[in-house]
């Protein structure tokens, strides 16, 4: 999942309303971080493009290139860079 990735977890409170923690900063907040997001849309991506695969192994394969993972370790790395990538946009 897209959520092991980054250092951010989604919650719900008693009244259904989302928010979000980062289990190293210790920040909370109730809209979505951008780097979650990126991560989700990415993960979607990949296993939209390769169903046929176990989603967290195509969760690594990187939009627009050749590369697809090939281990859960692999996937996160390959996430994780593209998350960088785009923040830095």
């Amino acid at each position: 999942r897209a959520d092991a990735t980054t250092a951010w977890n989604e919650y719900t409170t008693d009244e259904g309303r989302k928010y979000y923690h980062n289990r190293v900063t210790k920040k909370s907040q109730w809209t979505i971080p951008e780097e979650l997001k990126i991560a989700r849309e990415l993960a979607e991506k990949a296993s939209s493009q390769r169903p046929d695969q176990d989603a967290q192994t195509t969760a690594g394969a990187y939009v627009g290139s050749s590369y697809a993972a090939s281990s859960t370790h692999d996937a996160v790395a390959v996430v994780s860079e593209r998350i960088d990538q785009e923040l830095r946009i």
